[in-house]
């Protein structure tokens, strides 16, 4: 394939494809649909507010205003389009690499191919739209606008490039195991930093937001911003400086795409591997202090969990990202309320960034949904594993996040409160999962590739999103009586501590039976509608 126009054009062609059978596919499930209409939606509103800006930003804003403006918003677009594909499951614009290697391309052809691909789809529209806004409020004349367009097309080359260079390095380093968890930190500091920024955004005041902006002018991120006030002001010196500057840095970045793509198509992933056997004549899962498990379906469930957990980088991964995601949005919460009692207590709310890996068990790793559909276990074997990884996700971020802000304001009695609901509520948030996960079937594939989900595709990012929010309201019924009368009791009151902690166990272990015993008796009459929501073309 020599003809670069032909491959470019088939490329596009193949992304309006790829987004077009995404949409159709979200049709077989009513939740997806309406995730899918609610993502198109809030695409359409994200640019007719760029609309609205481009018209009405000159008539609201003051010229100093417009400038710090410009920058500010520049560099969220870029930070969002770097570090959004990863604080939101790996949702990736651009085609899978991956799937292209049988093909006869050159490494040009395809790294040209995605660029193109790239810019193609929803969030790639409403980046350039409040671009082109920008552009336009920051214009003085016809003349200035114009000299602007390098700059914006430069913001959007910066963007695009610096996502594809950090998600190619990401996804190379997670072939290894040592790799895969440094990208993953990588990944979540940085998607935590922006996340916590823009909730604490109530909280700045204008110095503070112009002192920002004095240092993002001069980085990556906010250099395009600051070149187009710099266009719209004729300082023809400070706008040559500036895109210079952020041409070496699209070269750059360019060149590492390119290499780690050439790396990413042809070595091995070394992330998982056989566990080395730990005696003779001892299975390799019931290794270690797993050796206390029953040697049954539903033990040696829980000991793939357990080596999973250990092992994968997807679910370290996991772990890692809504447990710093969390820390931070509890972080924001108690800066900006008085509530009036220890911070700690707000510690369950860091559970909001891993509560669909409760409510979405059916949905994680789906590859082994198939293989259990053709292997046949037992039921109780098929959510003893999944509830195992749903306490995991759900107790570590409360119990972290307990830890930190009881180290900073000192109060143990709250340390106590939290240990108390810790261990029930994570077991009945388990159990209340299974029952429900069959509604709320969004495919989560165990993968360190942030080029493998199509979440986006399907709108079951909104999805996940959805069932999230019903399933929080449920946990929030469970936690919230039990944490308030607990903080009641251990105010000297500690017999009535152990009488509610002991009802507490009793309520929430019911609550992990009914849900469990339910969740058993549907598997079998759900699998199939199970399987055509977790489509493995789309997941692999």
């Amino acid at each position: 394939m020599r003809d670069g126009p032909a491959v470019l054009r088939a490329f596009a062609r193949l992304k309006v494809r790829l987004l077009r059978n995404g949409f159709r596919r979200s049709a077989e499930s009513p939740w997806a649909l309406f995730g899918a209409i609610v993502s198109m939606v809030a695409a359409v509103v994200a640019v007719l507010g760029a609309v609205g800006f481009a018209v009405l930003g000159r008539r609201w804003l003051a010229p100093a205003d417009r400038e710090l403006v410009a920058i500010l918003a520049t560099s969220g677009l870029v930070l969002g389009w770097w570090f959004g594909p990863l604080v939101s499951g790996g949702v990736d614009e651009t085609v899978d690499p991956m799937r292209l290697v049988l093909l006869p391309l050159g490494r040009r052809d395809l790294w040209l191919g995605q660029v193109v691909a790239g810019f193609i789809g929803p969030a790639p529209v409403v980046v350039a739209s409040w671009i082109a806004a920008i552009v336009a409020v920051q214009a003085r004349s016809l003349g200035s606008a114009v000299a602007a367009v390098p700059a914006a097309l430069t913001a959007l080359g910066v963007a695009m490039l610096g996502s594809r260079a950090l998600a190619a390095t990401l996804a190379l380093m997670s072939r290894s195991r040592r790799g895969a968890d440094v990208a993953a930190l990588i990944a979540v500091v940085g998607a935590a930093a922006v996340f916590a920024a823009v909730q604490m955004a109530r909280l700045v005041t204008r110095s503070t937001l112009d002192s920002a902006a004095d240092v993002l002018a001069w980085t990556p991120p906010g250099a395009a911003g600051a070149a187009i006030v710099a266009a719209a002001r004729r300082e023809w010196g400070d706008a040559a400086l500036r895109l210079g500057a952020l041409w070496a840095f699209i070269a750059a970045a360019g060149a590492v795409w390119s290499r780690q793509l050439r790396r990413l198509m042809s070595t091995s992933d070394r992330s998982s591997g056989v566990v080395g056997a730990p005696g003779a004549g001892e299975s390799a899962l019931f290794g270690g202090w797993r050796r206390l498990l029953p040697r049954s379906p539903g033990g040696a469930a829980v000991a793939k969990e357990l080596v999973y957990l250990r092992r994968s980088p997807g679910r370290r991964g996991s772990l890692l990202a809504g447990t710093v995601l969390g820390l931070a949005y509890v972080a924001v919460i108690v800066t900006q309320l008085e509530l009036g009692v220890p911070a700690a207590l707000a510690a369950p709310v860091a559970t909001l960034f891993t509560l669909q890996y409760s409510s979405n068990q059916l949905g994680v790793d789906p590859a082994a949904f198939w293989i259990e559909v053709v292997v046949g276990p037992e039921p109780s074997a098929r959510f003893a594993g999944r509830q195992v990884l749903a306490i995991a996700v759900v107790g570590l971020p409360m119990l972290v996040t307990a830890g930190l802000l009881v180290a900073v304001d000192g109060s143990l009695r709250s340390l106590v409160v939290v240990l108390a609901v810790i261990p029930p509520t994570t077991l009945a948030v388990a159990g209340a999962g299974s029952a429900v996960s069959r509604w709320f079937v969004t495919p989560v594939p165990d993968s360190g590739n942030p080029f493998a989900n199509r979440q986006a595709m399907k709108g079951a990012g909104v999805l996940t999103a959805l069932g999230a929010t019903v399933y929080l309201a449920g946990v929030a019924a469970v936690i919230a009586p039990l944490e308030w009368g607990l903080w009641w009791a251990s105010d000297g009151r500690w017999g009535w501590f152990a009488v509610i902690a002991a009802a507490a166990w009793i309520v929430d272990w019911l609550i992990w039976r009914i849900g469990t015993r339910i969740a058993r008796a549907q598997i079998g009459a759900v699998e199939l509608s199970v399987l055509s929501r977790l489509d493995q073309r789309v997941n692999v």
